[in-house]
């Protein structure tokens, strides 16, 4: 959890947890809603109600004690904010330090999926991740990797990933950072729009009354969405088909799974409505 000078810091620079935005990549932000946060033009979201964050929250000290017993290596919290010396705008916060040793630690919670995931003590982890990992040693020119503990909430299992530094990547994300501080915050020209949000955000509210007249690319446009309509009416359809064959097999039960791998759960809510999860 940051402190409140952590969170001002951040203000003023990218963080290394937001880096992966610049990439559209990030799972909660775009490039263009970054920029808005750091120009001031809107407040950071906020993800205290988000159910993934607040397990991270909540599980960063458990397993850190956990990497801990596995490891035998003793960690430290980290004080203060750490800032790139090549490039002071980009900054971070590292969850643990391991005491004597040049490494970081990046504690995570996350839903464990085999095409995203790979082997235990491996770097196959997912980009965003990985870019984080390295915009921390990016910051902390000592550390020569980042150990990435991951707590996987549908089979309740840690693992530990090795990011080791990648100097190449390291100087494209001073870049990347570099130019997107110079260029679009300083510069105050907005990003490319990545989503409807962004588009929302950057038109909210129309101050004309006349239409526009189409051009090839609106008619383009038109002509795929209403194709992509009816394939979504026969999506839904198969969708539902599914859902249904999935839950009369689960029937009473809380879910189904395969070996040590959850696939799919139907459980209540406090109100009483099942609901169907993919993992």
């Amino acid at each position: 959890m940051l402190t409140d000078e952590q969170h001002t810091a951040r203000s003023q620079g990218v963080g290394a947890s937001e880096v992966s935005a610049l990439w559209g990549i990030h799972p909660y932000m775009t490039a263009y809603q970054l920029w808005a946060v750091k120009t001031g033009q809107i407040e950071k979201p906020d993800l205290s109600d988000n159910e993934f964050v607040w397990w991270g929250h909540a599980m960063e000290e458990p397993i850190a004690q956990w990497y801990m017993k596995e490891t035998g290596k003793e960690l430290i919290v980290p004080h203060g904010t750490y800032f790139c010396k090549k490039e002071p705008r980009l900054l971070c916060h590292p969850d643990r330090v391991v005491l004597g040793q040049p490494r970081l630690v990046e504690i995570k919670t996350a839903q464990y999926n085999p095409d995203k995931w790979g082997a235990e003590s491996s770097d196959e982890a997912p980009y965003e991740y990985i870019l984080q990992c390295q915009a921390q040693m990016a910051c902390a020119p000592a550390a020569t990797a980042v150990d990435l503990v991951v707590m996987f909430r549908n089979v309740f299992k840690c693992q530990i990933y090795t990011i080791k530094r990648d100097d190449a990547l390291i100087k494209t994300i001073i870049d990347k950072v570099r130019d997107f501080w110079e260029v679009n915050v300083e510069g105050k020209i907005a990003p490319e729009l990545q989503n409807m949000d962004d588009v929302k955000m950057y038109y909210p509210s129309n101050t004309k009354d006349d239409c526009i007249e189409a051009d090839q690319t609106i008619l383009s446009s038109l002509e795929v969405l209403e194709e992509a309509k009816k394939l979504e009416k026969d999506l839904k359809q198969t969708k539902a088909t599914h859902q249904k064959i999935i839950c009369e097999k689960i029937g009473q039960h809380s879910g189904v799974k395969h070996e040590d791998y959850i696939l799919a759960t139907w459980k209540a809510d406090k109100n009483g409505k099942r609901t169907l999860r993919i993992k």
